[in-house]
């Protein structure tokens, strides 16, 4: 009997705080998005094995902005999650793994790909680091990664976040990682579960990265 090896499912959760939502830089359309982020949480069963939050941490003074107005400083109401994110999450019971990012002064930090994860473990790593070694951990168990990526704002960080999963998880970046030949990696947007700040750059985006139904 020849054992079939599923595909691995990873959500990344971007920058889904409240700055983003109803703050100093309110994304439109955003809480409609956190809605359905928050019903895709309370799924049962979860579909996915693995899930990644990201926070923008962002220092009082960064070049950062000197682009935008002040948001998502660290340890202010703004760079909290909204709270039924937060419950969604405790009630399933679902294990977070956090991933920090927009932290240092001379950083924008729009991708998640480049985030530190791990601190909750005593050893941070980059976002894309983690799945990498995820993905060589578990390549003869599994046939590929499928990573679907949902948040805020689908223009700047989740398409950041995007780019950069896609290269990272199938290119040698850095230090090579072998895997097996057949093995797939996918990164997708899912369309419904994100908004944006411009219109028409986030449709451009939904066509580049949006996962078909």
């Amino acid at each position: 009997m020849v054992h079939e090896r599923k595909v691995y499912k990873v959500l990344v959760v971007v920058d889904v705080q409240n700055d983003f939502i109803t703050g100093t830089l309110a994304v439109p359309h955003a809480a409609r998005a956190v809605e359905k982020i928050v019903e895709l949480l309370k799924t049962d069963p979860f579909p996915y094995d693995r899930i990644y939050l990201s926070q923008d941490q962002h220092p009082p003074q960064t070049k950062h902005f000197d682009k935008w107005p002040v948001h998502c400083v660290a340890g202010t109401w703004g760079a909290d999650f909204p709270p039924e994110l937060s419950q969604a999450l405790v009630r399933h019971g679902l294990k977070v793994h956090y991933v920090r990012k927009g932290n240092r002064k001379d950083e924008d930090g729009y991708s998640a790909a480049f985030g530190m994860t791990g601190l909750e473990a005593g050893e941070e790593v980059q976002l894309w680091e983690d799945m990498r070694l995820t993905c060589y951990n578990l390549c003869h168990e599994v046939s590929g990664f499928e990573v679907d990526v949902v948040g805020l704002a689908t223009d700047f960080c989740v398409l950041e976040t995007a780019i950069d999963l896609r290269t990272t998880l199938k290119t040698d970046y850095t230090e090579p990682i072998l895997l097996p030949e057949d093995f797939e990696t996918t990164v997708q947007i899912l369309p419904d579960l994100v908004a944006g700040i411009d219109p028409k750059k986030s449709e451009a985006v939904i066509t580049l990265f949006g996962k078909k139904s």
